[in-house]
């Protein structure tokens, strides 16, 4: 279950991400209220919280690493070709992050969806948050790559942020658990492929809807 799990998430995060993309190159295009401005620091303001360029970079590295681990992970059973072909498109994928707007859509995606998460009562453990940020440390201690990447944001300046980050991606994860739960109940023959797909697809209507009905000023040129 924790592998179907996990290919229903990837799949997700890579669905949401490309229809994001290809329906709006620039973030604020989706968004109800937008404000230009020729601030540095600040790239967006939700719901009140504002966010700094480094927000968005850690939001960006976070992806990045995420997207490293799989790409390790699924090159564990893979050779020849096809290790070749699985490593270009991680590899292509990660290459999207460089995309401020990427990075924008992605920050905006998270905090927008934990905001329902935060609605719902749903409520993270702290034991559980923090045994997320262990299993997190534990996967990248070994990356060579991944280390590289935390040396240069700043390790102390990581580690002082996965709290915050990891409660948001894990109320997030609350509300994948659930479109998944009710699919199945619903339509108990679909295949695994098919369940990802409707997930995805309810899960895009949901932030969709979301965000539509958030205030947000972007301030990212």
């Amino acid at each position: 279950m924790k592998k179907k799990r996990l290919m229903i998430v990837t799949l997700l995060s890579m669905l949401v991400l490309s229809a994001c993309a290809d329906k709006s190159e620039t973030p604020e295009q989706s968004g109800t209220e937008t404000v230009e401005t020729t601030k540095s620091e600040d790239v967006a303001k939700i719901e009140g919280t504002t966010f700094a360029m480094k927000d968005m970079e850690f939001y960006s590295l976070m992806q990045v690493i995420d997207m490293e681990l799989t790409k390790a992970r699924k090159a564990e059973n893979l050779e020849g070709k096809a290790l070749e072909q699985s490593n270009a498109y991680w590899d292509e994928e990660i290459a999207r992050f460089e995309n401020p707007n990427i990075q924008l859509q992605k920050l905006i995606e998270i905090h927008a969806m934990s905001l329902i998460g935060k609605e719902k009562h749903y409520y993270i453990h702290p034991d559980k948050l923090e045994r997320k940020i262990a299993d997190f440390k534990d996967a990248i201690a070994g990356n060579a790559e991944i280390q590289a990447m935390l040396k240069e944001f700043g390790k102390d300046e990581v580690n002082g942020r996965l709290h915050v980050y990891f409660e948001k991606v894990m109320l997030v994860d609350r509300i994948v658990t659930e479109i998944e739960k009710n699919i199945r109940a619903e339509i108990p023959e679909a295949s695994n492929q098919e369940i990802a797909y409707e997930v995805s697809k309810r899960y895009e209507e949901l932030y969709m809807d979301q965000v539509s009905g958030l205030e947000r000023e972007i301030y990212l040129r």
